[in-house]
């Protein structure tokens, strides 16, 4: 008993030493000073010192003032840190990210407009993780190369919009912006500038730049203020984010929605939503439901972070090329001597023009477009260098500190191309700006990669095609455009109007005006007007949207994946040159137009295979076994449909498409008018959800995954009419369907839809659902 009586005290003795240490260590550090900073007033602490024009200026001139790269300033009670050296954010935001990767949450924006579903704004949480690699692997330096079709094809149709008609500017970029975000994210074209989706987006943006803007809302300093009704006087707050939360809804949700349609119906594009919603029927019940809850709120954010941002950086780029016309003829000099006359550059051009590459990142460096990106937050005290770092303190990296660092870059506020060469090359040695205007840690923005391929290829294809010069007043005089930008969440520069191109070519100065102009000298004129012949309208025709079914007069086809060659897809599917080249006469003599996710033909409808009555595309994990148990197709018949597959089926490749000539549980199609078949499989056959191909129709019924009842079986087939007075239509004729399905056109065939779509249904057992399609 002395003993265990001992043990005990030892252990408490012990203990209470241990607590003793730790509260002393804790109040040593809470002793630690504040980083140095401006004196406050009292309660208002530095809320008037800070400028609400370019306040990184002014975080800038304090870290000078008191000699230190870290800063701290108190806004009415809220701690603020600003860091200002690449040592410094190295360390905090990088090497101890665990701490520095939160988000402060502001009321107004996050909880009453709804931008907390977006994970640039989020917490450092699971939710964020999740979504933030699901960008990653996406959009990843390797990765992005998928996409430099749509970097192209949009920064094309740039250059024709500029030609057709240079009266704004602005508008011709924002629209660019957009349609490259909506390409990749959603696999939807922008044509006009009405766009429905191009309005929405705009107007959540809107109330996102107010709402962004500290002090503009009171609920954000008394957060107690979001429970009064909207109704109540001076809750006019209350109103608008009720207003912009429908926006920030529809954001969210109707161009997924869209997509989701898209692939339904085969028409759907290759984009971040339709990669990844095919991993999404690979998973089951509710963690499929998070996977795609993930996947749509992951790609609202991405047009948040990518619209303004792109805008901003190429209207600064439109102004520096104004304000600095050697550096533009340099580029030319260049482009002209790299690529020469007649040609578009292209991304692989790249490391041939060093000081195009080197222009580009001058313009991101000398006025980045996000000076002090979005802030951190530290929920926990720390301590650095001797100082204390409050816990909720908010923590900022000054980019715009970074980008003027004298000692890093020499005469800061000149515009230096050459800064970034060596001997003609990319210096290496150089910091790159790329380093810091994206973020830091691991809340760097993951669509950096894709944002350098097209800001480079869009900047690089305006110098090759235009002459960026000063309007001129009806006087004769230079009109000075005006550099002064607006401080907001993405710094703005100022709008940005020219002339028509084609009063350019004359002497007659009175109808220039505004401030600036876009000439197109003769030589570049026509450069342009044969490179749009021979390159863009053949890149369009390249371009081609991943189809997810087989064209209407192919037996086999195939889709192109990353790293694919002529002489690679030939080899996988046994096809001969000659051949691939017939049959796909866009593909160049020297195969270097290949698109990632471009559908190739193989044969054709009168080849060996005899046709196909449907088709599967190959997915990871799939074997020749897995594909006859998912389709209910034979070795034999499988093989003799696809003489491509070795014996071994050891040559399969993810996004081959394999024709499929009937399955063992299918029943035969019935006599007179029918179309074709479509062969319903298994939801656990991991090609997405009872989905399957029509041939003929060029068009894919799918019926979402649903559950089964006893009277269906895996390969189970139904009929498919095109009815004679509806052309446009195909009728599907669904029996033996338990509720849970879903439609194409996305209605649930539960019991109650099902009696609405069809009135004999509970009479027969048979519902009769018409789709339709252009």
């Amino acid at each position: 008993m002395t003993t265990v009586f001992s043990n005990a005290v030892s252990w408490s003795l012990g203990g209470l030493a241990i607590l003793v240490f730790t509260l002393r260590w804790r109040d040593q550090r809470s002793r630690l000073p504040l980083p140095p900073g401006p004196k406050g007033l009292p309660i208002l602490g530095n809320l008037l010192d800070i400028p609400a024009d370019r306040p990184w200026e002014a975080y800038y001139r304090w870290s000078k003032e008191f000699n230190s790269d870290i800063i701290y300033v108190n806004v009415a009670g809220t701690s603020i840190v600003v860091l200002s050296s690449f040592e410094v954010i190295a360390d905090l935001l990088e090497r101890r990210g665990a701490l520095y990767s939160d988000r402060p949450q502001a009321t107004m924006m996050n909880e009453l407009m709804g931008w907390s579903d977006f994970f640039g704004f989020m917490n450092h949480d699971d939710r964020w993780r999740r979504q933030r690699k699901i960008f990653h692997e996406t959009f990843h330096a390797g990765a992005v190369k998928q996409f430099d079709p749509h970097i192209q094809d949009s920064t094309h149709q740039l250059l024709r919009h500029l030609l057709k008609d240079p009266h704004d500017v602005m508008t011709h970029f924002r629209r660019f912006a957009v349609a490259l975000i909506m390409e990749t994210t959603y696999g939807i074209s922008i044509e006009t500038d009405d766009d429905p989706y191009v309005k929405t987006a705009e107007e959540a943006l809107h109330g996102l730049e107010i709402a962004c803007v500290p002090g503009t809302f009171l609920v954000d300093s008394i957060s107690a203020l979001k429970y009064i009704p909207s109704w109540f006087p001076g809750a006019d707050f209350k109103r608008k984010a009720r207003y912009w939360r429908n926006f920030t809804h529809d954001l969210r949700e109707l161009p997924f929605a869209q997509t989701k349609r898209d692939m339904v119906t085969g028409t759907a594009a290759l984009s971040f939503v339709s990669l990844n919603l095919g991993l999404v029927a690979e998973a089951r019940g509710n963690n499929g439901n998070v996977m795609e809850k993930d996947i749509k709120e992951t790609a609202a954010a991405s047009y948040a972070a990518g619209a303004d941002t792109t805008v901003s950086a190429m209207s600064t780029f439109a102004l520096a090329m104004l304000k600095h016309p050697e550096a533009q003829k340099k580029a030319q000099a260049e482009l002209d001597a790299v690529i020469g006359h007649g040609h578009l550059p292209s991304l692989s051009d790249a490391p041939a023009l060093p000081y195009v590459s080197a222009l580009v990142k001058e313009v991101l460096r000398l006025e980045n477009v996000a000076p002090i990106g979005l802030p951190h937050r530290i929920l926990v005290e720390d301590q650095y260098r001797g100082y204390r770092i409050p816990a909720n303190s908010i923590v900022i990296g000054n980019v715009w500190a970074l980008m003027h660092d004298e000692d890093i870059f020499p005469d800061s506020k000149a515009f230096k191309p050459e800064r970034f060469l060596l001997d003609g090359k990319l210096n290496p040695d150089i910091q790159d700006p790329e380093s810091a205007i994206y973020g830091f840690g691991r809340r760097i923005c993951p669509g950096r990669h894709l944002a350098n391929s097209s800001l480079w290829l869009t900047m690089a294809s305006i110098l090759a095609t235009f002459d960026l010069k000063k309007a001129i007043a009806e006087d004769g005089s230079v009109i000075e455009p005006s550099y002064e930008y607006s401080s907001a969440l993405v710094f703005a520069p100022p709008a940005i109007r020219v002339l028509d191109h084609t009063a350019l070519s004359s002497d007659d100065a009175s109808n220039r005006g505004h401030c600036m102009e876009i000439e197109v000298g003769d030589s570049r004129s026509k450069m342009f007007f044969k490179a749009s012949a021979a390159l863009l309208v053949t890149a369009l025709a390249v371009s081609a949207s991943p189809a997810l079914q087989a064209r209407q007069s192919c037996s086999q086809t195939y889709t192109v994946v990353s790293g694919d060659t002529c002489s690679a897809i030939e080899a996988k599917t046994g096809v001969s040159d000659a051949q691939l080249h017939s049959l796909n006469p866009s593909i160049n003599s020297g195969c270097t137009n290949l698109g990632i996710g471009q559908v190739l033909c193989l044969s054709t409808g009168g080849s060996s295979t005899g046709g196909c009555t449907s088709t599967y595309t190959v997915v990871s994990g799939d074997t020749c076994s897995a594909i006859e148990a998912k389709t209910g197709v034979s070795d034999s018949a499988l093989h003799a449909a696809n003489p491509s597959i070795n014996s071994g089926c050891t040559n399969l490749q993810i996004g081959q498409v394999l024709c499929l000539t009937g399955g063992s549980g299918g029943s035969s199609p019935p006599s007179g008018g029918i179309d074709g078949l479509a062969t319903y499989y298994d939801p656990d056959g991991g090609i997405g959800a009872c989905g399957s191909v029509l041939q003929n129709n060029d068009f894919i019924v799918a019926l979402g995954e649903g559950n089964w009842d006893g009277g269906a079986h895996c390969g189970q087939t139904v009929n498919v009419q095109s009815p004679p007075d509806q052309s446009n239509t195909i009728q599907v004729t669904v029996q033996d369907l338990c509720p849970g399905c879903q439609g194409a056109n996305g209605i649930d065939l539960a019991e109650g839809a099902m009696a609405a779509l069809d009135s004999n249904y509970k009479n027969d057992g048979v519902i009769s659902v018409v789709w339709s399609f252009a």
